[in-house]
């Protein structure tokens, strides 16, 4: 299977990888809310460590940017997310 037309907030220790994919965008997860003191660092991640936007695409193996995936622009993502919604 493959993903076209999605979007993707992350915090990444490493590059995220996608193959077969296209239409992609990708933004930095939102800030954890208060209530969640050291998450990140139980989940193995650090907050000045995040390689969201450093995508590997096994369909672009070149120096310039693949056309399977994007940055998401700051003015279409989501500001907050509602952490009390399942």
């Amino acid at each position: 299977l493959s993903a076209r037309r999605c979007s993707f907030y992350l915090h990444a220790a490493s590059n995220p990888i996608i193959e077969g994919c296209d239409a992609l965008s990708f933004a930095p997860y939102p800030p954890l809310p208060p209530s969640l003191p050291g998450a990140l660092e139980a989940a193995g991640l650090r907050a000045d460590a995040n390689l969201w936007d450093r995508v590997d695409d096994f369909h672009w193996i070149k120096a310039q940017q693949s056309p399977h995936w994007a940055v998401l622009p700051e003015a279409r993502r989501i500001a907050e997310f509602d952490w009390t919604r399942p």
